[in-house]
């Protein structure tokens, strides 16, 4: 009696789970690690030293007279990038962490500047 060849599966099955299993492995290093978000200090953030320290402390003393005559917070932060993540997501977590403006009233205000990435993003 002749005997049936063994069943094989088609190449392009073999590949395509090759691909499946193997590609969350391999990637998983060009997943970087998120940028931690900063200690809020003050109203002024800057760690990219673009602004001048004489820019910043007239920024911070309009900042504090802000909060101090209508109570609303405005924080601004400058970093050199938010890669991985999109602005909007590293925006959105920093002001979450923060927490900043008044909970009952909701009169908080991040601006985040990604110079190296040159965007820009005003988050409430």
């Amino acid at each position: 009696m002749a005997r049936m060849p063994a069943w094989r599966p088609p190449l392009a099955w073999v590949l395509a789970l090759a691909v499946a299993v193997l590609l969350p492995w391999l990637s998983a290093p060009a997943r970087a690690a998120v940028q931690p978000v900063p200690a809020l200090s003050a109203h002024v953030i800057d760690q990219t030293a673009t602004l001048s320290a004489q820019d910043q402390a007239q920024l911070e003393a309009q900042l504090t007279a802000l909060e101090r005559d209508t109570g609303a917070q405005v924080v601004v932060l400058m970093v050199a990038s938010t890669s991985p993540e999109d602005i909007a997501a590293y925006a959105q977590r920093v002001a979450s962490t923060w927490k900043i403006g008044r909970k009952d009233v909701g009169d908080g205000l991040l601006v985040l500047v990604a110079k190296d990435d040159r965007r820009m993003r005003i988050e409430v």
